[in-house]
């Protein structure tokens, strides 16, 4: 009867330390996946906030409705925890009186290298005279 229960006991201490093994693993499966949750959410509001900052640049540059095709210039936006490099560029289109347009936004990610967003739109040329947009 002895042999029986110590045998019993045995298997109880066995078991329990296979459930706390178990435990254990679901445990640091469960953290990790938070933690890759959180880092997938830090990446996704640097790029809304990009999308943000691309939209009201591209909105004050089509209400301008010309440009200028020396244009060229950069701005550094703060945005929360994210500094954003705003860079707006024209170039002319051969044989044409309009301008296209670059606008990116660039920032840095959590891996050392930039994401970058970017807009292409067409303008008239703001050095160009009203008479000769009518003459096309």
């Amino acid at each position: 009867m002895r042999k029986m229960r110590s045998a019993q006991q045995g298997s109880f201490l066995i078991e329990a330390m296979l459930a706390v093994v178990i435990l254990s693993c679901a445990l640091v499966i469960l953290i990790r996946s938070f933690t890759m949750a959180i880092a997938a959410v830090h990446a996704q509001q640097g790029y809304v906030q990009a999308i943000v900052l691309l939209q009201e640049e591209l909105d004050t540059v089509i209400s301008k409705g010309l440009i200028d095709r020396t244009t060229n210039r950069i701005v550094q936006k703060s945005v929360a925890d994210n500094v954003f490099e705003i860079r707006v560029a024209a170039k002319p289109v051969a044989g044409r009186h309009i301008n296209e347009v670059h606008l990116s936004v660039v920032w840095p990610a959590a891996s050392r290298q930039q994401r970058t967003i970017t807009a292409v739109t067409y303008l008239l040329d703001l050095t160009t005279k009203a008479s000769e947009y009518a003459q096309q």
